[in-house]
């Protein structure tokens, strides 16, 4: 099994004032995989509670890098204006509500500092990641890849501390897409308030009553809701035999 620890020690042997660029380069790559898999290795522990190998295998691939990119964003931004006017409609998940509670101020929902450095540091190095796999001309110093090397042991210590937590469970839930989230508490309004439905799906999560949906494949998914015409043109069905019959 790939473990986080194990990764951050493969990417920390090549970095050094000799080495060669693709090594840094690979070595910052490498990087990234140790927060993912700390993640991974999270979910393997906490949420899933199987022994199954095959089984944990499909769950854990199921995680999506785009997904936890995303969700690790609005952790930051949840702190942070400026990232959340950067964010499209400057509207956080509703599942970032979630949160524990501001002790200062029970009404405002807010992750501890360790999961936001964790997340913080996961953007950033996936950024990084997609430089040094996809773009043959990136370089990167020994010197900035020594940093980099800082930054994720700081974010894996910080990770450490807080994935015993509620919050990591609601950062990995979130990135999953399968939260939904009822808002029943007392304060002010948020940014969903106003759907209509008092169930509101995550963001990332797209609804089965918006028609057909597209799978990862781009195949289509039929819709949950059907009309009167689609009915009728379903072979065995009532309607289907009065129509033949007439």
């Amino acid at each position: 099994m790939i473990r986080s620890r194990d990764l951050l020690g493969l990417a920390r042997e090549p970095i050094t004032p000799a080495a060669h660029p693709a090594a840094l380069a690979r070595a910052v790559s490498t990087l990234y995989y140790s927060l993912f898999h700390a993640l991974m290795e999270t979910a393997r522990t906490r949420v899933s509670g199987c022994s199954n190998g095959e089984l944990l295998a499909h769950y854990v691939a199921t995680f999506d890098h785009k997904n936890l990119l995303d969700a690790a964003k609005h952790v930051c931004a949840s702190e942070n204006p400026a990232m959340r006017a950067k964010i499209k409609g400057g509207q956080l998940f509703p599942w970032t509500d979630l949160f524990p509670a501001d002790p200062a101020d029970p009404k405002r929902r807010m992750p501890s500092a360790d999961l936001v450095d964790f997340c913080a540091t996961f953007v950033k190095l996936q950024h990084l990641r997609h430089q040094a796999d996809y773009h043959a001309e990136w370089n990167v110093s020994a010197q900035d890849a020594l940093q980099h090397l800082a930054d994720v042991e700081g974010a894996l210590s910080a990770w450490d501390r807080c994935s015993a937590g509620d919050e990591a469970l609601v950062l990995l839930f979130g990135a999953l897409g399968v939260l939904t989230y009822r808002r029943d508490r007392e304060g002010p309004p948020g940014p969903h308030d106003s759907l209509p439905a008092a169930r509101v799906r995550t963001a990332n999560a797209p609804a089965c009553a918006q028609g057909a949906q597209r799978s990862r494949w781009n195949r289509p998914r039929a819709s949950n809701t059907c009309s009167s015409s689609m009915i009728t043109s379903v072979p065995g069905s009532a309607r289907h035999a009065r129509t033949r019959s007439a």
